[in-house]
């Protein structure tokens, strides 16, 4: 949890209407349906707290996916590294690396500055680290980078490429001899109040820089609030102003990008920043992960998500909180100011509905059908207590075991999303004495999975459904399992 937390206060007190909040958590909150889920939110107003909520079981101590929210706190390290001297923006590429020199480096690549990295203009058609992490896991990134061909001259084209903000992150590592997270503990961590941070690694060891960072919704939110105060915090200047000036502006078009159809991806991009309209500007990551910046308005928001339309959640903030902003406090609204409250306090995502009662079945075990999702085997037990399920899924290269509860979510750490164990939340229900539902949340990640067992006889009919997963992608898939 985040050791020093930020300072609360009302709307009224900071000129915003609670009405006009509670709106903006009920637009949220009707985002987050269907599998689109939001799981928290912080809203500050002059740098204090004026609303925040989440969606249970997600608590506000749970560290959270950023995925490429994650290139904003690599830009801040980038300018936090150019006043203290050790590189400048417009320093090449190639230069710290000369041990990669060699005639496979092209006069394109020599010519690649920190500059191109950071306005995603390194002459890239696409996005570039796929081919080192996917196609080739045991590549060497940063040799695969520089002897990229390229089809542009860098500086030329806006093409996203989370290759470039890995390279960032080398450059960074090079010039400093610590990783992102031990640069940054007392430079930005530290002084914002964050708790233990984490950011993944490739396969050299090397920190991702362009996704990989896990905090919580108010880390995020305290953020959003320093690049709103132009890299200020608390009386010491931790981001020299200048870059902070040039980052969070627009430096290059990224207007008619293929994928770039929601308006607010066609307003220019910064430094590892999107501009957006209103004259605002973000960090964000895949699901919905959001560092929103209002300067006009003093207003910075936080956001965590398993939801797909980024766009739904900036409109919402938009539509409800500018039309709403006074710039002088407005009288307390005690009845406003609670029914805001118990909103925030209600706030629920929605883990299994309706259903038979409790039913009593034996313990079984299936082997499965080959599947397209490598699962092998299928258990489903009753629990000891008997008020929930036991579920195990023996998949080809992980085994996830857990529990789901019949009345409410029961927590259980497995490896139920990745191979690496996470907790996960889920609840049981029976539609039927033959049909088996469970809802299952991976806490601190995007994704939400819906498990359907169908039993008929000594036949089981498995459904995995998740609209969001980073790592394998929307699943709605069956699978036919025989009885051991």
């Amino acid at each position: 949890m985040i050791k020093k937390p930020l300072v609360r206060s009302t709307p009224e007190a900071e000129g915003i209407p609670s009405a006009a909040v509670q709106g903006f958590v009920k637009a949220l909150d009707r985002v987050g349906r269907n599998g689109h889920l939001v799981h928290g939110y912080i809203l500050l107003r002059h740098g204090r707290v004026i609303a925040e909520g989440h969606w249970a079981p997600v608590s506000p101590e749970q560290p959270h996916q950023l995925f490429s929210l994650s290139k904003s706190f690599v830009s801040s390290a980038v300018g936090i590294a150019q006043g203290e001297g050790l590189l400048s923006i417009d320093d090449r590429l190639v230069d710290f690396f000369p041990e990669f020199m060699s005639e496979k480096v092209s006069d394109r690549v020599k010519r690649i500055t920190l500059r191109n990295l950071l306005t995603m203009a390194s002459g890239h058609a696409e996005c570039a680290v796929g081919r080192y992490s996917v196609d080739n896991p045991g590549a060497d990134w940063v040799r695969n980078f520089l002897e990229d061909e390229l089809p542009y001259e860098p500086g030329t084209k806006f093409a996203y490429n989370s290759g470039a903000t890995f390279m960032l992150s080398a450059v960074l590592k090079k010039v400093t001899g610590q990783d992102l997270t031990e640069y940054l503990r007392p430079r930005l961590f530290d002084p914002l109040g964050f708790g233990e941070t984490r950011w993944e690694r490739n396969p050299d060891g090397l920190e991702l820089g362009g996704w990989g960072l896990w905090l919580t919704t108010e880390e995020i939110a305290a953020f959003a609030q320093l690049w709103l105060q132009n890299g200020a915090w608390e009386g010491q200047q931790l981001i020299p102003r200048d870059y902070v000036a040039m980052a969070s502006r627009k430096q290059i078009e990224n207007a008619g990008v293929p994928w770039g159809g929601p308006p607010d991806w066609n307003q220019g991009y910064g430094f590892q920043f999107w501009m957006c309209r209103y004259n605002c500007f973000r960090g964000d990551g895949f699901a919905g992960q959001i560092a929103l910046m209002m300067p006009e308005y003093d207003l910075a928001v936080g956001i965590t998500a398993g939801c797909n339309d980024i766009q739904a959640e900036l409109d919402v903030a938009y539509a409800s909180l500018i039309p709403a902003v006074q710039h002088r406090a407005l009288p307390e609204n005690p009845e406003a100011l609670a029914s805001l409250r118990a909103v925030e306090a209600g706030l629920r995502i929605e883990m299994g509905v309706g259903g038979a009662a409790n039913v009593a079945f034996l313990p079984e075990r299936y082997k499965m059908e080959e599947n397209k999702l490598r699962l092998e085997t299928v258990s489903v037990a009753p629990s000891l207590s008997g008020n929930a399920v036991s579920i195990k899924l023996e998949y080809y290269n992980r085994t996830a075991e857990f529990l789901a509860g019949i009345d409410q979510e029961v927590v259980t750490k497995t490896s139920l999303a990745y191979t690496e164990p996470l907790g996960v939340a889920a609840k049981a229900v029976w539609h039927s004495g033959s049909e088996l539902v469970v809802t299952a949340l991976p806490l601190g990640t995007p994704s939400f999975f819906t498990l359907r067992f169908s039993f008929d006889g000594n036949k089981l009919v498995f459904h995995h459904s998740t609209p969001i997963w980073f790592r394998i992608g929307p699943l709605d898939e069956t699978v036919v399992g025989t009885r051991f």
